[in-house]
């Protein structure tokens, strides 16, 4: 039985293609935190998303509250990519179009489209 209760956050995997190689592609899969946001806010932020209003990092500042599954490959022992505003950002400079990649995960968590096909 599913038990009904308030969440703070919750997980769901992000999946980024970093290149194609022979038709094939490689993606970039890690569990992004997203924040459990009442449904009243998260259709203010689809609406404000869909009219251009709100720009990337305010709308990672929304949603995002942490990673998990992300290798820092600038360490030898390849700790876990801390997740922070620095760390995000630099994310973001890596791997031009991963806004993108949350945002479609982020759509997907909250309509439970990628599940159901499942």
């Amino acid at each position: 039985m599913f038990k009904i209760q308030k969440r703070d956050t919750y997980p769901w995997t992000v999946e980024h293609v970093v290149a194609v190689v022979g038709g094939k592609p490689e993606l970039m899969k890690f569990d992004a935190e997203f924040k459990a946001l009442p449904s009243s806010r998260a259709t203010e932020i689809l609406g404000a998303l869909q009219t251009g209003k709100m720009k990337d990092p305010e709308f990672l500042a929304e949603v995002l509250s942490g990673w998990h599954g992300l290798g820092d490959g600038r360490t030898a022992d390849g700790q876990e990519f801390k997740f922070d505003q620095t760390n995000l950002e630099l994310l973001i400079e890596l791997y031009p179009g991963i806004v993108g990649s949350f945002t479609q995960a982020w759509m997907e968590s909250i309509s439970g489209a990628a599940a159901r096909k499942n």
